[in-house]
């Protein structure tokens, strides 16, 4: 588990370029904001997280090792939770909450993928 990057993953640098070919700003990585979020948008009070498959837990996509199965059940139901509690504490926060999966970002342009940061900047 030391080699898991916690920024600069591939997946976090196709949503960056999407980001930077349809000219919309943000950073990314806040070491203040709960969740360190991947990216974000101050001005619009939103976060946008880009959850790999394996690591929350997707339901169509996400695996658990065969090896040393009930420590990896657990991380993995962990992390779900703690997904949930960053969710919640945006929303205490007045802050909107975007979720990207893994596999949403798949194909070479995917457009479910692109219609959802764009409506993200359009509101």
């Amino acid at each position: 588990m030391s080699a898991v990057k916690s920024k600069g993953s591939r997946i976090e640098k196709r949503v960056g370029m999407l980001l930077k070919e349809h000219h919309v700003r943000y950073r990314s990585h806040s070491v203040t904001l709960p969740g360190k979020p991947d990216f974000y948008f101050t001005g619009l009070k939103t976060v946008l997280f880009v959850d790999s498959c394996y690591w929350h837990g997707c339901k169509r996509h996400g695996t658990t090792p065969k090896s040393n199965m009930a420590f990896w059940e657990k991380k993995l139901a962990r992390n779900k939770e703690r997904d949930r509690e960053i969710n919640r504490s945006y929303k205490k926060m007045g802050w909107r909450v975007i979720r990207l999966w893994e596999h949403d970002l798949a194909r070479v342009i995917d457009t479910k993928a692109l219609d959802a940061i764009k409506s993200l900047v359009r509101k």
